[in-house]
């Protein structure tokens, strides 16, 4: 009786797994991206082990149909207006610790796109002068780092590193891209109160992806000053996480409205208010204000995001439904010698917004999105989401491409165009506990379309829409050595 029983909750497991993975293979009239509706990015802590050899691998299959990664449709300027892409990355890594006052870290990674139709020198930054683009890395620099802990609450990390904080809007690794960005040669000063309050302020420089090119041998990207803090609210099961940010390059190569040349210096003031399962309601609220001068111009943007959720527990699957709404400004008049665009900073450009290699860059532009969560199995976790896409400034480029899509005169119109989007990760150590080869494994699946609207049919000269797929497998471990 015991052996049916075990029998009877595996054939269930497997055969609820089978479903969702049925249901991402035929809906195809749907548009299914890999999104996160609801991110907070993991303090670190001391570690207990002292020495520990950790590995993260990665591969990915992805099919577009219709667009890439510079274009839409047959205005597709470079590469295939179809392109089938294998993503490799591997990152290993050895962490030691000296102390509970001192550890260390070092991690190199690789990473590879294979039959990538766009030609990676495509992706060359004449700001830069040097290759910058998030596909491929060849044996390069993780994670180079000491910590020392000053005092029980107070740290100090120096070297490579990456500074991920709140949602990711702000600051974060985009960890969908291949090799980022953003990762830093910084230092940073922690400081750890109660209940998961912190502060933090840091001073670095960013890293160009060159796979050509060691990133030791050449230039930084940008200059970078950061603060990012978190402190509980007595009220509504509150955080508010107030931040500021610099962002600035001393090459004397941004151009303005007007014509001219010089440096860039952006500055960044917001927080973010959010809060979980309050009487079953979730919300999130992010604000942001850019101001500083790009070249010779004065730079006058902001964006925000607002999300409300609520969570049925008592119901199968535990659904939740949010609504959000994201907004980016635009610049209204191209030639006023005022930048109104907003840059987003140091943050993830694309991991919400239904399509991961992005038709925005979060750039000149408004999402609607409504979304609907479920955990139909212990494991698997299914987003459904909706999305209508408008332009922020009809003035402003489309920022799939802006050098290619743009209209000063706004006569190509505003909508962008819906999706409706599915997305199915699974954790295959959750679903099969008792199968310790599958420790650490995951893999996830997308199918989507994208409905273009005016801008597409105006700026792209296509009214055809868009198809991409992936599915990937993932792993991550880490073995103690002492």
């Amino acid at each position: 009786m015991q052996g049916k029983q075990i029998v009877s909750k595996v054939s269930a497991k497997v055969a609820s797994f089978i479903i969702i993975a049925s249901l991402v293979l035929v809906m195809g009239k749907f548009s299914l991206a890999a999104e996160a509706v609801f991110v907070n990015a993991l303090r670190e802590t001391w570690p207990k082990e002292k020495l520990t050899l950790a590995t993260e691998a990665r591969l990915r299959y992805e099919s577009l149909h219709n667009f890439n990664f510079l274009g839409y449709g047959n205005s597709v300027p470079v590469g295939k207006k179809k392109d089938d892409i294998l993503l490799g990355r591997l990152r290993v890594g050895i962490n030691y610790k000296f102390s509970e006052r001192i550890r260390v870290s070092l991690w190199g990674y690789q990473a590879n796109a294979w039959d990538f139709s766009i030609p990676l020198k495509t992706f060359k930054n004449p700001i830069f002068d040097a290759e910058d683009q998030p596909f491929e890395d060849r044996l390069e620099l993780y994670k180079a780092y000491i910590e020392v802990r000053l005092l029980n609450k107070f740290k100090i990390k120096i070297g490579r590193q990456r500074l991920d904080y709140g949602d990711f809007r702000t600051f974060g690794l985009c960890n969908w891209t291949n090799t980022g960005p953003y990762l830093w040669d910084a230092v940073k000063l922690s400081y750890d109160f109660n209940r998961g309050d912190f502060i933090d302020i840091f001073y670095g420089r960013t890293k160009i992806n060159d796979s050509k090119r060691f990133s030791l041998n050449h230039r930084h990207a940008f200059n970078g000053v950061g603060m990012y803090s978190s402190f509980k609210l007595p009220f509504l099961k509150a955080r508010i996480e107030p931040f500021f940010s610099y962002k600035g390059d001393n090459t004397d190569k941004y151009s303005g409205e007007k014509g001219g040349e010089g440096r860039l210096n952006e500055y960044y003031i917001g927080a973010r208010i959010w809060g979980r399962d309050f009487y079953n309601f979730d919300y999130d609220f992010w604000f942001s204000k850019e101001f500083g001068r790009r070249g010779p111009d004065n730079i006058d943007a902001y964006a925000y995001h607002l999300l409300v959720g609520y969570n049925f527990k008592n119901l199968w699957a535990k659904p939740r439904l949010s609504i959000e709404f994201t907004y980016s400004s635009g610049d209204d008049d191209p030639d006023d010698g005022d930048h109104k665009t907003f840059d987003v900073g140091y943050g993830v450009w694309g991991a919400w917004h239904g399509n991961q290699w992005s038709f925005f860059r979060w750039r000149n532009f408004q999402d609607l999105q409504a979304n609907l969560e479920l955990w139909p199995v212990k494991g698997v976790h299914v987003v459904l989401g909706l999305h209508n896409y408008w332009l922020a400034e009809r003035e402003d480029a489309w920022y799939l491409n802006p050098h290619l899509y743009r209209d000063p005169k706004g006569d190509s119109g505003r909508k962008v165009g819906e999706t409706f989007d599915v997305t199915v990760n699974a954790n295959l150590s959750k679903i099969f506990p008792n199968i310790s080869l599958l420790k650490g494994h995951t893999l996830s699946a997308t199918y989507g379309h994208f409905f273009p609207s005016e801008v597409p049919r105006e700026m792209a000269d296509e009214e055809s829409g868009a198809n991409w797929f992936y599915i990937q497998w993932g792993f991550k471990h880490s073995w103690k050595i002492l």
